[in-house]
């Protein structure tokens, strides 16, 4: 049963994207140089798209971080933003990267240090290796949240709070906040709604896990106060894998609101492999009917002869732009490193967001 600590429980149109592909390149280019110098919104808004930035968007940007950095998790606190990624060790927990300009990243900690580890989580099997997956840290009241997902002792992935007064630590931890015994639940990632002020926490059903594997699901539920305990009340299942290119999989939800639509962004299929993509589907309810991208088009990112299995998405507003920071690998250092990724996302006259082409961009 789920767990809380207050309460029980396709064809793409290839000619149309590629007419864009050379301006958005160009314009996000700009917007990572000003974003870095803090430009102001109104310059960053009305950057030019010109031939003499043009050199600048023909070298290759992406990836910005060319290390391990999978389900990248990304604040931003005055001048820099924190990047806080998955790891998997025998020590210490989801490190800690800083960087003012999104091109340099220094490591400044990690949200858990060596021998600080959570008390009930625990190793997988006799590995010795701890596994905390899909970090996200968020500004709560006058402290930082950080959400995360790891194994306890059911052998089953739960999903934790730990709490600190900066961004870099060190955090403490606060226990589980949701947990199921049947299946396990990861990706957990936060939502204030601006309409209603309230607070949600989304994740996924880790129910592809079991064997045999049954459909995965993306939850919602709201989130108390401080945000470190579930609010009494229902879950709200918001999708499922129902749509071809998921291949039974969705999972790594982003929820934002824009112009009277809530959009949850989502990762579906397997992330060994180049199927793995990210798509979306909105809703004018937050609890309610949430219809896919898949419905009309498939998914908005997906691998190219350059990058495959983007995903594991984080969505950010800043200084009016829409970005959307993703994990992929390269497929020329046939590693299977996830380096960091940085798009914009736009929004067509029907409300519907595009990542370039639909796939990365260099």
């Amino acid at each position: 049963m789920l767990g809380r600590t207050q309460s029980p429980a396709t064809p793409r149109h290839q000619p149309r994207w590629r007419t864009l592909t050379i301006a958005i390149a160009v314009a996000l280019a700009v917007s990572v140089i000003q974003l870095g110098q803090q430009a102001s919104p109104a310059s960053v808004i009305s950057a030019p798209v010109s031939a003499s930035t043009s050199a600048a968007a023909a070298a290759p940007h992406n990836p910005i971080f060319r290390q391990n950095a999978p389900d990248p998790g990304i604040l931003r606190v005055g001048r820099f933003y924190y990047l806080y990624t998955t790891s998997n060790g025998p020590d210490e927990a989801m490190p800690i990267y800083s960087s003012a300009d999104l091109r340099t990243w220094t490591r400044v900690g990690q949200i858990f240090r060596k021998g600080k580890l959570p008390s009930w989580s625990r190793p997988q099997g006799d590995s010795g290796i701890y596994k905390f997956w899909g970090p996200e840290v968020h500004k709560i009241g006058s402290r930082y949240v950080a959400y995360y997902s790891t194994i306890d002792e059911t052998g089953r992935f739960s999903i934790g709070a730990a709490t600190a007064r900066n961004p870099s630590g060190p955090f403490r931890d606060r226990g589980k906040i949701v947990w199921n015994s049947d299946f396990g639940v990861i990706d957990p990632s936060y939502f204030r709604d601006p309409k209603n002020g309230k607070q949600y926490l989304l994740w996924k059903d880790n129910t592809n896990a079991l064997d045999p594997p049954a459909p995965t699901h993306i939850v919602l539920h709201e989130l108390t106060s401080n945000g470190l305990s579930l609010s009494p009340g229902s879950s709200h299942r918001l999708i499922t894998d129902d749509v071809g290119w998921e291949g039974k999989v969705v999972e790594a939800p982003s929820l934002v609101y824009r112009h009277g639509f809530y959009y949850l962004f989502y990762s579906g299929n397997d992330l060994e492999t180049d199927y793995y993509a990210v798509g979306f589907a909105r809703s004018k309810d937050i609890e309610g009917h949430y219809k896919k991208s898949g419905d009309l088009r498939g998914p908005i990112l997906k691998s190219d002869q350059r990058f495959d299995g983007p995903g594991g998405q984080f969505i950010l507003r800043a200084h009016g732009r829409w970005l959307i920071f993703y994990h992929a690998r390269e497929r020329q250092t046939q590693s299977k490193d996830r380096y960091l990724m940085l798009d914009q996302i736009w929004w067509d006259s029907n409300g519907l967001p595009h990542v370039n082409d639909g796939t990365p961009s260099g």
